[in-house]
């Protein structure tokens, strides 16, 4: 790694919830106190990304499944890249509609079965007599979610097929070969390690570092996270959208501080 020609930067995901305020009424006198308590709890997932000689950004995300954070690491290449060209290449892939709800579902009604052979596939199951009924019924229902445009995974697979399709173009190759590297300090999340993560990873010219197992102290975004939940613990949150305004506001005064990384830097560069 080297600042003068390359960027680096921090990576880490979060949960996010209020803490339930406690305001304190006093009665008249001779009466006692009471504490009222507001019980609603709003919860965000965040991925954040520390930048120490480019730019931070925050996404907040419903969930952290390979997509969403290929989604993610595209981001934040879109955010420190140097060619406009580069830029429109990759606001392109994200908002590409194969990449949303409805395109992806009724993609995978197009690829399952007709009418007449999903029939044919239950019939074959049903009358199939080296199959016991347990195994039966288990071998129609795995088939019958297969078959299914709902399918969670059905869903993920063909978005993260998707967004790597959008990516793997020999113009993106080109173009991201001669842009700054971009290495990224995160820790061994499963999800990290995906293979469509490393995919995309190496097309943007991106360089992932991975921390030792247990070692959240040997990442500074960490700390920021602190101080942002000191933020959010002694403010009064009214719902979700709010707790994630002043998520965002925080994290953008606290990230820019130096002193969260100089140290790191000091250390490892």
């Amino acid at each position: 790694m080297n600042l003068d020609t390359d960027y680096i930067g921090f990576l880490d995901t979060t949960g996010v919830q209020n803490v339930p305020n406690t305001i304190r009424t006093l009665y008249e006198p001779g009466t006692k106190n009471s504490i009222t308590k507001n019980t609603k709890k709003f919860k965000i997932n965040a991925t954040g990304f520390q930048g120490v000689n480019c730019e931070s950004i925050l996404q907040i995300t419903s969930n952290t499944r390979a997509h969403e954070f290929g989604k993610i690491i595209v981001e934040i290449r879109l955010a420190n890249i140097n060619t406009p060209k580069g830029q429109h290449l990759l606001i392109d892939v994200l908002t590409n509609p194969n990449l949303t709800e409805k395109y992806v579902v009724n993609a995978l009604k197009r690829k399952r079965d007709s009418s007449y052979e999903y029939r044919e596939k239950i019939n074959d199951k049903i009358y199939d007599e080296k199959t016991d009924y347990d195994s039966t019924n288990k071998n129609i229902i795995n088939y019958a979610k297969r078959q299914d445009s709902n399918n969670i995974d059905k869903k993920d697979e063909e978005k993260r097929n998707n967004l790597l399709k959008n990516l793997n173009t020999q113009e993106i190759i080109d173009v991201f070969k001669n842009e700054p590297k971009l290495h990224i300090v995160l820790d061994n999340y499963t999800v990290h390690h995906a293979s469509l993560i490393e995919d995309i990873c190496e097309i943007l010219n991106i360089n992932l570092i991975y921390l030792p197992s247990k070692s959240p102290d040997l990442n500074p975004i960490e700390d920021v996270w602190g101080a942002c939940k000191r933020t959010i613990k002694n403010s009064y949150i009214i719902d979700k959208e709010h707790l994630r305004i002043l998520f965002e506001s925080s994290f953008y005064i606290e990230v820019n501080q130096e002193t969260y990384y100089e140290n790191w830097v000091n250390e490892f560069l």
